[in-house]
């Protein structure tokens, strides 16, 4: 007769090899059940026969490939663009899962000879330490032995609870058997080393390691090894950082054990057991560009949730370019030298893509809890002015070129639908840097930064279209920006993340990019949740090329002075790459920016005091407290670092010119009185 052809000679020895295997399991589990219900005289007048149907009852349907696991949380790490760590991020549960390639031999050595010396010789229960355990038990009448094996505290680690009833000690022998026959035993001793608690929140000997030796699991010593294989008895009482003397006794057991066992020599084992334990305190963990990993953390309590989180196991990979972040340190640390003096926050994005490359300030994140890139919301000042320029040319077809107003201050102005009699419903607007009292047109005075100019602008066009410019172009709508006439001014709260991405989109020829933070999720055992590389960020268009070449193109004024009226000189870069940008100063000097970007790389600076509320001009002066004067000084010093770390991702490069449609600038009458 012929054989089916799903049959396989092989793989039915096999399979008949485990059914006796687990036939002799089943038998020796009833064997050790009913020593119990006799030995224990609880249910002397149950038949062995009713105590077998019992025990296959209690059994049936268990199968731990079908059950899930419950592993403790494992801790998630965040690493740049490059693949270097950034940061490890807590989990609830301190686990940091490791191969059996970089686990102690001497952790596994001890651990054995202290939990379960027949680990080599017996299945998922040890008949004759069960026996043993339960007559010394009876005889002491208490509990003085344990018998449980390494897969039993697999077991209950993995899928079971802590209750201590009989049935649940079944379940527990049943799923230990199968793990001892579907497991091999370097992954049952690699999984249990990843699993076990050793005190308080820590799970896992690499975590244990670093808590207590401040070293690699890999690298413990037959004392190091000895102490924590001593722990997962009683974590808590064993403790060695609140209980030494405790955790120095059962440390001794250990190498005893480990004496009996033949892995130290009795002499040794002395020898080591009057040593002290030499607990190493850990260095508080380092986290490399804590501003960045802040951000990220937030990004991923948006998407997966804070228990998420929590539970771990995450590997993030990021956009962040650490020589860039190198940069943006090197240019805070020349400009800003008074420690008593304003901060700053650097933003720097690809335009292209959106992928966030810098992301610093000059604090120190220990001081200030929250991450001023993109938290810190403050008054932009006239870094807002182009959105109001690419208003009034979309909405209104006003020409930049042609169109003039009056650049004479006060301008004093009775705002729309409130009574003038009120203070409150008058605005009055000064100019805060040289623009003359004659006509300018909006080109010049966008370069000159007029105030005037561009508040009778703001009274012409009104304040919505500026606001729903810089919503298109990439300011949040969450920012919730105040409709007034003042908005020109750069009134509305802003951060400086929120700035890049408006000045990238106007880079990369008025295509808006959302800013890209994480470029891939993966769990501990490597599948990957999401994908998300910076060239599958295509983007959308939210104002036409030619509406953001010709801004580029006045925009680039402000830097090289070719109109004579600037105020963004200091950012000046070598003239074989062209730039563009601009500047903002906010009333009092309580804020100052500046913007700019090449076609391949937008970045924003921000400068002043971290709570808000004070003027710069007493710790820095007048000019440096300006957009143009120490912000511009550190983008450009930024710029030229990064510009030279890569060439090849940032090569120079001219803005595309793309000319208005014919005919789409219409002549404008302005409604402002004066």
């Amino acid at each position: 007769m012929d054989r089916p052809l799903d049959q396989d000679p092989a793989r039915d020895i096999a399979r008949r090899g485990r059914h006796r295997h687990a036939q002799r399991r089943r038998h020796g589990l009833r064997t050790v059940v009913a020593s119990v219900l006799i030995g224990g005289l609880t249910l002397s007048g149950i038949g062995l026969a009713a105590m077998v149907l019992w025990v296959d009852e209690v059994s049936a349907g268990i199968d731990i490939s079908t059950m899930p696991e419950h592993l403790p949380g494992v801790n998630s790490t965040i690493l740049d663009a490059h693949g270097n760590q950034l940061a490890r991020v807590a989990s609830t549960e301190n686990r940091i899962p490791e191969p059996a390639s970089r686990i102690s031999p001497w952790l596994v050595r001890a651990t054995i000879a202290i939990e379960d010396r027949r680990f080599y010789q017996h299945g998922g229960v040890d008949y004759q330490a069960t026996l043993r355990a339960l007559w010394a038990d009876m005889t002491a009448g208490q509990i003085v032995q344990g018998g449980s094996t390494i897969e039993q505290q697999l077991a209950k680690l993995l899928y079971l609870n802590d209750s201590q009833t009989l049935t649940r000690k079944v379940q527990e022998a049943v799923i230990a058997n199968q793990i001892a026959d579907r497991w091999s035993r370097s992954k049952i001793l690699t999984t249990y080393l990843n699993v076990v608690p050793y005190g308080g929140v820590t799970y896992g000997c690499e975590a244990a390691a670093r808590l207590y030796f401040g070293r690699h699991c890999a690298d413990l010593t037959p004392l190091q090894a000895a102490t924590l294989a001593g722990l997962p008895r009683s974590p808590t009482d064993y403790n060695p950082l609140a209980h030494p003397r405790a955790a120095i006794d059962r440390r001794n057991e250990v190498l005893s054990a480990m004496a009996s066992s033949g892995d130290l020599t009795t002499r040794f084992a002395a020898r080591l057991s009057r040593r002290p334990l030499g607990l190493h305190h850990p260095a508080q963990q380092v986290v490399h560009q804590a501003y960045f990993v802040q951000y990220v953390e937030h990004q991923l309590r948006k998407r997966f949730g804070e228990r998420r989180l929590q539970r771990g196991g995450l590997v993030v990979s990021t956009t962040l370019d650490q020589r860039l972040q190198a940069a943006a340190e090197g240019a805070f640390d020349s400009v800003l030298t008074s420690p008593d003096g304003p901060a700053a926050a650097l933003v720097a994005m690809d335009p292209r893509t959106g992928a966030l490359l810098a992301f610093d300030a000059s604090t120190n994140p220990r001081d200030v809890h929250f991450d001023l890139p993109s938290q810190a919301h403050r008054q932009a000042g006239s870094a807002f002015k182009p959105f109001a320029l690419l208003a009034a040319m979309l909405d209104d077809h006003i020409d930049p070129e042609t169109t003039e107003y009056s650049a004479a201050a006060p301008f004093t102005t009775a705002l729309p639908n409130c009574d003038p009699i009120f203070p409150s419903c008058t605005w009055t607007v000064n100019n805060a840097e040289p623009g003359g009292s004659g006509l300018l047109d909006l080109h010049e005075a966008l370069d000159g930064s007029v105030n005037a100019v561009y508040a009778r602008l703001s009274m012409d066009i009104g304040a919505d279209p500026t606001v729903d410019m810089a919503y298109r172009l990439g300011i949040p709508r969450s920012d919730r920006l105040p409709r007034v006439p003042s908005i020109v001014l750069g009134t509305g709260l802003v951060t400086p993340l929120d700035m890049t991405s408006a000045y990238a989109t106007i880079a990369d020829g008025g295509v808006y990019h959302r800013p890209l933070a994480v470029t891939q999720i993966r769990n501990a055992t490597g599948k990957v949740h999401d994908v998300s590389p910076p060239s599958a960020n295509p983007g959308r268009r939210a104002i036409p090329e030619w509406a953001a070449s010709e801004l580029t193109s006045i925009l680039q004024d402000n830097i090289t002075c070719r109109l004579g009226l600037c105020t963004g000189g200091g950012a000046q870069l070598s003239p074989a790459r062209p730039e563009a940008g601009k500047t903002g100063t906010v009333e009092s000097h309580l804020d100052a920016w500046f913007c700019g970007y090449t076609p391949s790389l937008a970045t924003c600076v921000w400068m002043g005091f971290p709570q808000g509320e004070e003027s710069m001009i007493p710790a820095v002066g007048s000019a440096e407290s300006f957009g143009g004067g120490y912000p511009a000084t550190i983008w450009r010093l930024f710029m030229t670092s990064a510009l030279a770390a890569e060439p090849r991702r940032f090569p120079p490069a001219d803005f595309p010119k793309v000319p208005a449609p014919a005919g789409w600038y219409q002549p404008w009458v302005s409604h402002v009185r004066n």
